[in-house]
C-alpha cells in the first residue's frame, strides 16, 4: 500500500532557533538553561552530551527558541543539513541554535514517526534540493513547509514506530554497556597510573619529577620521544559520502565515508584543529583520517604499548597545554612534541594490558553490532514508511 503524502507545513508549526546576542557567554557548568547546538542533533536524537549553557539574561533574550519534549529538530545549515533529532524530556525548555528549526505542535501525527520519515533517503534528497547557497547550503524556514512525507493513518504510524523503536532500544542498550565498559577501563587505569595503586605499589617508593611525586622507576618523557606524530590526509568535504567502505575520522567525530583508508590498524587520534582541539579518541577499524587529526603511534622501542593503553595514557596527559590560537584553536607538532608524559615501567603496562584486554575488544564488538542494527533499521524504515510492507492486518500488542 502506497500512502498519500502531506507537506510538513500542514501537520506542524515550524519555528527557527535564535542567534545568540554578541555579548553572550557560554557556561560549561550546568544551569537551568541548556543550549542545543547542531552537533547535539544527530541520528534521530537530540543528545544532552557536550551541551553548553547560557545565562539567565541571554535566555530571556532568545526565549522564543525554546523546544518542548517530542519536538523534532532539523539542522538547516552546512554539510550536515537535514540531521534529525527528537527532544527528550530532560531537554524540555532548552534553547535552540539559529542553524536548526523546530517542528512542533503536530496535528494528529506521531512525532517519532515524523522523525523516522525525515530520516528516509527521499526526505534527505528533498532537503538538499530545496537548500540553496554556493559556499554553504542553507534551508529557509518557508521551504521546510513544502517538504513532503508519507501520511498513513495514525494507527499505522504507531505500528511503524513500535517496530523501528525496538531496533533503537537495542542500540541504546548496547550504548549503555559501552559506557559502563569505558568507565571501568578508565577507573582501573586511573587507579593504577594516576593514584599509583597498582599491584605491589606498597613496596615502591615515590620520587620527585616534573609532574610531582611518581613511583620509583617511572619516567617523565617528552611526547615526541615516545610517539610518532603523523597528520591525517587532506580530503575535500565534497568527496566524503554518506555511505562507503571506510569511515572518515575528522575533527573529533566521524564525518562520513570514503572508498580508501590511510590507517589499517586501530590507532589513537588527537584532534589538532577546531573547537574539538585536544580531543583524544581512536579508530575501531581500517579508516580514513583527515588532516585535522594527529595519528599517534608508539615508537619501535615502545611497541609493547597497545592501542587502548595509549588512548588512556593520552587522555590522562595534559594535552591542552599544547593548544594555541584564539580564533581557531590548534595543536602543532612542535607544541605537542614538548608535552611531558608520565611513562610507567613496562612490567606494569603489560600487567594492565593483560588485565583489561577484553574490555576494548568487547566495546568495539558492541559498536559493530550497533552499526549492523542501524543498517537493518534503515532498510526496514524505507520499506515500512513508503508502504512497501503493509501493516494493516499486523497486530502489535
Amino acid at each position: 500500500m502506497i500512502y498519500k503524502k502531506t507537506k510538513l507545513g500542514l501537520i506542524s508549526s515550524i519555528k527557527g532557533g535564535k542567534r545568540l546576542p554578541k555579548e553572550h557567554q557560554f557556561l560549561l557548568t550546568k544551569t537551568a538553561h541548556p543550549y542545543i547546538r547542531t552537533r547535539n542533533i544527530r541520528c534521530g536524537k537530540v543528545s544532552n552530551n557536550d551541551l553548553v549553557y547560557i545565562t539567565e539574561e541571554t535566555y530571556k533574550k532568545i526565549s522564543q527558541s525554546i523546544v518542548k519534549t517530542n519536538d523534532v529538530c532539523l539542522t538547516i545549515v552546512g554539510r550536515n543539513i537535514g540531521d534529525i533529532g527528537i527532544v527528550p524530556q530532560i531537554l524540555n525548555g532548552a534553547n535552540l541554535i539559529e542553524n536548526a528549526a523546530i517542528l512542533t505542535e503536530l496535528k494528529n501525527f506521531n512525532p517519532i514517526f515524523l522523525k523516522y520519515s525525515l530520516m528516509m533517503d527521499e526526505s534527505k534528497r528533498q532537503i538538499k534540493n530545496l537548500a540553496s547557497g554556493s559556499a554553504q547550503l542553507k534551508l529557509s524556514l518557508y521551504k521546510i513547509k513544502n517538504i513532503e512525507i508519507p501520511n498513513p493513518p495514525l494507527m499505522i504510524q504507531d505500528k511503524i514506530v513500535s517496530i523501528l523503536s525496538n531496533y533503537d532500544d537495542l542500540i541504546k542498550n548496547n550504548l549503555r554497556r559501552i559506557k559502563i565498559l569505558e568507565e571501568l577501563l578508565m577507573i582501573i587505569y586511573r587507579q593504577w597510573f594516576v593514584n599509583f595503586r597498582f599491584s605491589g605499589h606498597e613496596n615502591i617508593g615515590l620520587v620527585d619529577s616534573l609532574l610531582g611525586k611518581i613511583p620509583k622507576g617511572w619516567k617523565v618523557i617528552p611526547f615526541s620521544e615516545i610517539f610518532e606524530i603523523k597528520y591525517g590526509n587532506k580530503l575535500p568535504m565534497k568527496d566524503i559520502k554518506d555511505n562507503g567502505l571506510y569511515k572518515v575520522y575528522g575533527a573529533g567525530r566521524i564525518l562520513g565515508y570514503y572508498d580508501e583508508f590511510v590507517e589499517n590498524d586501530k590507532v589513537t587520534l588527537i584532534t589538532c584543529r577546531g573547537c574539538s582541539t585536544g580531543t583524544v579518541w581512536r579508530t575501531r577499524e581500517p579508516a580514513f583520517i583527515t588532516n585535522n587529526t594527529f595519528r599517534i603511534q608508539p615508537k619501535a622501542e615502545f611497541s609493547y604499548m597497545s592501542y587502548f593503553f595509549v588512548e588512556q595514557l593520552l587522555k590522562n596527559s595534559d594535552i591542552s597545554r599544547a593548544s594555541s590560537g584564539s580564533a581557531q584553536p590548534q595543536i602543532t607538532k612542535n607544541n605537542i612534541s614538548k608535552v611531558p608524559v608520565l611513562l610507567p615501567d613496562s612490567e606494569n603496562i603489560e600487567k594492565f594490558q593483560n588485565l583489561v584486554k577484553d574490555f576494548p575488544e568487547l566495546i568495539d564488538k558492541l559498536h559493530y553490532k550497533n552499526h549492523l542494527l542501524k543498517e537493518s533499521r534503515d532498510i526496514l524504515l524505507q520499506k515500512l514508511i513508503s508502504g512497501e510492507i503493509d501493516l494493516l492486518d499486523l497486530v502489535i500488542k
